[in-house]
Formats: C-alpha cells, sequence, structure tokens
C-alpha cells in the first residue's frame, strides 16, 4: 500500500475540512495532491460521546483517475464542499 502513502504524502494542492451537511454531525477532509485524492469521515454519534470513544476516521484514498470514474464519491464531496462554502 506504498501508493497510498504516496498519495497521502504528496505535495498539498486543495485541503478543506468541515463539518458535513445537516442533518448529519459528521466531519469530513478533502485533500487533494499532486498524487491523488483523499477523503476522510468522522462520524459523529451520541452514543459514542456518551461512551467516551474518540471517532475513527473512515480513509478513501484514490488516484486522480480512480477519483475521476467514482461518481459516488464525486457526488458526496460535491455535496458536502459546496454546502460548506455556500454558508
Amino acid at each position: 500500500m506504498s501508493w497510498k502513502r504516496d498519495v497521502c504524502n504528496g505535495k498539498v494542492l486543495f485541503d478543506i475540512a468541515c463539518q458535513a451537511p445537516s442533518p448529519s454531525k459528521d466531519f469530513v477532509q478533502l485533500k487533494v495532491t499532486d498524487k491523488g485524492v483523499v477523503w476522510r469521515r468522522w462520524t459523529i454519534s451520541i452514543r459514542g460521546v456518551i461512551r467516551g470513544c474518540a471517532p475513527q476516521p473512515t480513509e478513501i484514498v484514490l488516484t486522480h483517475e480512480d477519483f475521476q470514474d467514482d461518481s459516488t464519491l464525486q457526488v458526496v464531496v460535491f455535496i458536502t464542499v459546496c454546502t460548506y462554502i455556500a454558508s
């Protein structure tokens, strides 16, 4: 999985972190590097907060080509980032 490390450690071209759109309370990060795209999502739940558990991120690491082929992830990123920018 060294290519994933290369993507994560590449030169950062764009980086945004924000709260996902309502009604979700999740926290998300989009990082675009010269090697690819990293999408992280921390699911925030009341149960986890009550138990004192720190949320662990779900991470998707893709090359630019794979991101272009993943229309589902593109829609999620578009909705999240556009909602954040518009607010």
